[in-house]
């Protein structure tokens, strides 16, 4: 569950605005006023009305509400969230001005932040769910990339018949690689190296001793 405040001239203008911050219905509030509006006199000791809101976000309210969070600390304001769900998978595609300091070399500040997007928004959802987080379909074709580097490799090492290594990668990119990989005769896969240095090893069947 989660708390949020509202200010207005009116409880009832808290409400509606609460209620279109969060895009709920009224009536479906759960609320405690903690100030109600003072009119003063002669405009002195005026005060705006106060309540506090006690709601429970979707996870993808959570994550975009997280989100707009770290765009604001980070001078990040023109970015755009569109969401599409698929059970308990959710996909968030961000895009707007700066969007290559969200991405990072391969994607590294991406993957990073939706780590941690989806840490936030399992603090206050009770819902069993995962967060892909992508920039301008970055991952799509970041995606079809790897999967002609994989057919490359593949075809070079058969070719030469010598184990090829390729530069460290993510667990999602190394997880591509085997993947496509794994279609092709003559040639396999596997993985060495440990943490930031674990990289794929392209072997083909026919090894020259």
């Amino acid at each position: 569950m989660k708390e949020r405040i509202f200010t207005a001239k009116s409880v009832d203008e808290c409400l509606a605005l609460a209620a279109s911050s969060l895009g709920k219905e009224i009536a479906s509030l759960e609320y405690e006023i903690v100030e109600q509006a003072k009119k003063g006199f002669w405009g002195m000791g005026a005060s705006d009305a106060k309540i506090k809101v006690i709601y429970q976000p979707t996870p993808v309210e959570a994550a975009k509400e997280f989100l707009n969070t770290v765009f604001a600390n980070t001078g990040l304001n023109e970015i755009e969230m569109e969401a599409t769900e698929s059970g308990r998978d959710i996909r968030l595609v961000l895009s707007g001005e700066g969007i290559g300091m969200i991405i990072g070399h391969h994607g590294e500040i991406l993957d990073a932040m939706q780590y941690l997007t989806n840490l936030a928004t399992g603090k206050v959802c009770d819902d069993n769910f995962h967060i892909t987080l992508d920039a301008e379909n970055y991952r799509e074709k970041r995606e079809k990339t790897l999967q002609n580097l994989a057919r490359r490799t593949a075809n070079r090492a058969k070719k030469i018949g010598r184990n090829i290594n390729l530069e460290p990668m993510s667990a999602y990119e190394r997880r591509i690689i085997h993947a496509t990989i794994q279609d092709i005769e003559g040639v396999s896969t596997f993985s060495v190296g440990s943490d930031d240095s674990r990289r794929i090893v392209v072997s083909p069947d026919n090894q020259v001793k």
